[in-house]
């Protein structure tokens, strides 16, 4: 009797192996399949549609500092609203850097390639002592999402700039642009694939908008 008894305990602790590595293994499989990919996404350059930009290369340099983010949109994920006014993160839907730099950059290269300032347009980091200092903060960057056949899906961008010209032999600066800039680019539908895109045609406008306010305001403190 003894014997079988040993048996059997035996085959209960084979058995409780054989279960443990399995739930392990279960458990490893599920781990792998909760999560999805995260998907990365960049702005893309739109042309400029405007006849008044780039015409006329503006003498001097300008130095874009990077962009300050107001806390609500100082992230790297996509953010929606709804109908309902509820805010929704795409926590697997993200830019390739946070959004205050994705701008930051995106102008940068904008006004660099349009070759408005003979000097070029640089960042912050640069040993290049600018004419003209562009700084900025973004307001808000968001995707409204709707579900109602009457109510449109756009993305909705606003931000603030401040153009500084520097004073020659003085420490002193003059402020030539004070304005904040707000732009709304359509979507077919809510879904999260044309957020980008969207963003990329309404940050093309707003870079647009600002450097003819930038030239417009250069031109009457020459004058």
């Amino acid at each position: 009797m003894m014997i079988v008894k040993k048996l059997n305990c035996g085959k209960i602790k084979i058995a409780l192996m054989t279960l443990s590595l399995f739930s392990f293994t279960a458990g490893c499989i599920s781990l792998r399949t909760e999560y999805p990919e995260v998907n990365y996404y960049r702005l893309t350059q739109i042309e400029d549609k405007s006849q008044n930009i780039g015409m006329n290369a503006v003498k001097g340099t300008l130095q874009i500092r990077n962009f300050a983010a107001s806390d609500a949109v100082d992230t790297d994920n996509f953010l929606g609203v709804w109908d309902d006014n509820k805010v929704q993160v795409y926590y697997y839907h993200r830019w390739i850097v946070n959004a205050a730099d994705l701008l930051t950059d995106f102008i940068i290269t904008r006004y660099n390639n349009l070759r408005v300032f003979e000097g070029g347009v640089v960042k912050s980091s640069s040993i290049i002592m600018p004419d003209y200092i562009l700084e900025g903060q973004l307001i808000d960057m968001v995707a409204h999402n709707s579900n109602k056949s009457n109510s449109p899906n756009y993305v909705y961008i606003s931000l603030r700039v401040s153009l500084i010209k520097k004073q020659p032999m003085s420490t002193e600066k003059a402020l030539l642009v004070n304005k904040v800039f707000t732009v709304k680019s359509p979507r077919k539908n809510n879904s999260v694939e044309t957020i980008a895109p969207a963003f990329s045609e309404a940050v093309s406008q707003i870079a647009d908008q600002m450097l003819l306010e930038i030239l417009d305001a250069i031109q009457k403190d020459r004058e």
